[in-house]
């Protein structure tokens, strides 16, 4: 039922604080290993403003030889949000109070306090040592495996979080995160877009760009446990995202805009052990006219008065002031930094700086451009180019300070500067413009393409940040991406200059299906003899439900339901049929339906567990659909204790469902299970009155709850407390045996019936890459044993379903 060994494996070795794919690469441990670079610290001692003293740069030094406390936060818009909560709280936490491991005292779990939803996100100061003996925390490790595994916990970094919270989604807005890989930022956006709760559908949506194919499907992989349906994956290069048109005919432009771009990762010395080693000058100056024109194109997709963050994993101001500066120098008044001092109160922070020092690849400070060089007259203007500086013909202007009239327009200090050693996290730098709507139109709208920064003027070849993903200083959750990864093929050469400046990447061909094992996206029109009997099969309410039938799809070139039916909001619709052509789209659509192999049921398509959440407000409740609010908890009691309990051992329980089923032609139905009969002195009662709904396939003669094993092992972790998870064996005298599991043991199981149809079917005909890549990107030792599992059950699973029901 529940792959407890390798995900906890897994789970562990992020809890160690270090990137495991670049282990390899040094030898010994963590704390063997050698955490100096002078050249690193001759770059920052050397700069004047980013510590108030040696003092100070010290503290931050010593913060950054310390390993990275692990964080996690809840996801705010899972419907078990506020009982994961209150069981971490009140139980979990409780427990791990005044814990002393070898003569000393372990800190218990605490909330980060500058997180905007109090008690959603925690930070976890221990070494592995004392998860693996004490056991309470190794209680707490194998209950975040669980949540984590089912979706209402994400690791992540304490400051990777702080992006997305200033850029303040609403549910009505069009966001876009252009560099998105692996998905974490992401995976906040979708959750401030639903807000209201799982069951809203809003008027806005979040399209996840990255540039890397294989990255863009770990972000499905990891965003797809949201059951968004108003979520769009493409795979573009972010320096030349595509225009896109809307159902209004005009030029899509986004209320919301993160560039979390390409960096050196300097600030991830805490996690990533190798930037110690592998630091220099070249990795800042080489990727900063990518971050200008990533930059630069995620203004252009901003409308008018809407909200962009920027920010990297560095504290480099190359990386960071330079090409806010230089942004701010293109765009003139049409652009503008906003001051987020007030927000998020918690947070200790440093302001942005106006002042630095430039150092080339041999490690010499150079001096800025003389005044004379640079023309003030156009520096504001919208067509302003920047000028050839001798001062090196290596190195850019914009990698310079501002003048001192620049530096008091641009107010560089509303800039976001995180340090490793004031709040125990890592290092990040944020960002925040607010595009003004100004008449005169601004460079960045009059013309099509991004105004590139020439590619021979970088301060490093290609090639000094054009290491694989392995060996960057990012680790899989938050990488910095290099120049080649992130932006473009590693086997394509920067193409040399012609009639106008080469960009640092070369020219994006248009982008369509064919070009990808990716399969189409195509609508069912709302008219469909399919579709119309499903509607009526459940007794949907076409009136309430967001879109009708109008925004159902299929991922196949014949647009005719095989296998699968997915589900888009409304406002992802006219984007998927209007650019199709230009616009590399990998995902779209929460899935909806799918479809069971049963000859007996007048319906074999049933609803998706991941969709239940939308559907059931929209099925009718009066008897003639095809929904059921269970008796009491024991209900669902008996379904997650048996495979397949038949209608007498239902009658036994809940005489009422008994009935109902007897009455009702095979297929899916919904279950609404009020929780009375439980009680707790560590969840609310509040908690305990929201009532949970899944679907249930009724049989010839018994029902069968539809659950993937991670969610069914997680339901059975949080409702009945049960930690040592074990699985359901068929038992139609409704006798509720269990049996312990081994770890080697692969028997098919009942509970895995939805995963394995639809890994496998999804596999050869609705999405081939997708579950290729996921094979090739996620940990190779646990897909590939996923994979031989669900290949060897999927047939015995389903034959065994028939000849139960």
């Amino acid at each position: 039922m529940f792959r407890k060994p390798l995900n906890q494996v897994r789970f562990l070795s992020k809890m160690g604080k270090r990137n495991t794919r670049s282990r390899a690469r040094v030898s010994g441990n963590w704390e063997s290993a050698i955490k100096e670079n002078a050249k690193w610290q001759a770059y920052y001692t050397g700069q004047p403003n980013l510590f108030s003293n040696e003092q100070d740069f010290e503290d931050f030094k010593k913060a950054c030889q310390q390993p990275l406390p692990l964080t996690f936060r809840i996801t705010s818009s899972a419907s078990a949000c506020k009982e994961v909560q209150q069981l971490i709280e009140n139980d979990y936490v409780k427990h791990t109070q005044n814990i002393v491991f070898n003569g000393e005292n372990i800190p218990p779990p605490k909330h980060l306090p500058f997180y905007n939803i109090p008690g959603l996100a925690w930070q976890v100061d221990v070494g592995k040592q004392v998860i693996r003996r004490s056991k309470e925390f190794t209680r707490l490790q194998r209950f975040l495996v669980v949540e984590t595994d089912a979706g209402n916990i994400y690791r992540q970094e304490a400051v990777s979080m702080i992006p997305p919270l200033f850029l303040d989604v609403q549910p009505d807005n069009a966001v876009i995160d252009l560099c998105a890989a692996p998905g974490s930022k992401t995976g906040q956006l979708i959750e401030a877009l639903h807000r209201d709760g799982p069951s809203s559908v809003p008027s806005g949506f979040v399209l996840a760009n990255d540039s890397d194919y294989k990255r863009a499907h770990m972000l499905i992989h990891q965003i797809k446990r949201l059951n968004s349906p108003n979520l769009l994956v493409t795979n573009h290069d972010a320096q030349m995202f595509p225009k896109m048109k809307t159902a209004s005919g005009d030029v899509l432009k986004f209320d919301r805009v993160l560039c979390d771009v390409p960096c050196s990762g300097d600030a991830t010395m805490r996690k990533n052990i190798n930037v110690w080693t592998d630091w220099t000058i070249g990795n800042g100056n080489g990727l900063h006219a990518t971050q200008i024109n990533i930059l630069l194109r995620g203004i252009q997709l901003l409308k008018p008065g809407g909200r962009l963050v920027y920010s990297t994993c560095s504290l480099n101001p190359i990386e960071n002031e330079a090409v806010v500066a230089e942004a701010l120098r293109r765009c003139g008044s049409a652009l503008a930094l906003v001051d987020v001092s007030q927000n998020l109160p918690e947070l200790i922070r440093r302001p942005g700086v106006s002042t630095w020092r430039v150092q080339n690849k041999a490690g010499q400070w150079v001096d800025p451009p003389s005044p004379a060089s640079a023309s003030d007259e156009n520096a504001n203007s919208d067509e302003a180019k920047t000028p050839a500086i001798p001062t090196s013909k290596n190195l850019l202007p914009s990698l310079f300070p501002p003048s001192e009239t620049e530096a008091k327009e641009f107010g560089l200090d509303k800039c976001v500067r995180v340090y490793p050693h004031l709040q125990n996290t890592g290092g990040f730098f944020i960002a925040v413009f607010e595009k003004k709507d100004t008449k005169k139109r601004s460079a960045e709208e009059e013309t099509q393409d991004v105004k590139k920064v020439k590619a021979e003027e970088t301060s490093e070849p290609a090639e000094e940040t054009s290491k694989p993903a392995e060996e960057t200083s990012k680790p899989a959750e938050e990488a910095p991406k290099p120049a080649e990864e992130a932006e473009k093929p590693a086997e394509k050469p920067v193409e040399k200059p012609v009639e106008k400046p080469a960009p640092t990447t070369t020219k994006e061909k248009v982008p369509v299906s064919s070009q990808t094992d990716e399969e189409v996206f195509r609508f069912i029109p709302s008219n469909n003899e399919l579709l119309e009997s499903i509607w009526n099969f459940y007794k949907f309410n076409t009136e309430t439900f967001p879109g009708g039938r109008d925004t159902l799809l299929v991922r196949n070139n014949t647009g005719i339901p095989s296998r699968a039916i997915y589900y888009v909001s409304p406002s992802i619709k006219p984007l998927l049929e209007l650019n199709e052509q230009k616009v590399k789209f990998v995902h779209a659509g929460l899935r909806m339906f799918s479809k069971q192999r049963s000859p007996g049921s007048p319906c074999p398509w049933r609803v998706h567990a991941e969709a239940i959440s939308i559907v059931a407000p929209h099925v009718a409740r009066d008897g003639s659909g095809r929904f059921y609010v269970a008796k009491d908890i024991n209900t669902l009691r008996l379904l997650v204790t048996n495979e397949f309990p038949n209608f007498a051992a239902v009658k036994e329980v809940d005489e009422g469902l008994a009935e109902f089923v007897q009455n009702l032609p095979e297929g899916t139905f919904i279950l609404e299970v009020p929780r009375i009969g439980q009680t707790s002195t560590i969840v609310s009662q509040a908690v305990l009155d929201q009532p949970l709904l899944y679907p249930v396939w009724r049989g010839k003669s018994s029902v069968n709850l539809m659950l993937a094993k991670q969610d069914l092992a997680e339901l059975v972790h949080r409702v009945f407390g049960e930690e040592n998870i074990k699985t359901r064996q068929t038992n139609n005298n409704g006798a509720g045996v269990k049996r312990e599991k081994s770890e080697d043991d692969e028997e098919p199981k009942v509970q895995e019936v939805e995963e394995s149809i639809e890994e496998k079917t999804e596999e050869k005909s609705e999405e081939k890459t997708e579950e290729k890549t996921e094979e090739k990107t996620e940990e190779k030792t646990e897909e590939k044993t996923e994979e031989k599992t669900e290949e060897k059950t999927e047939e015995k699973t389903e034959e065994k379903v028939e000849e139960q029901n």
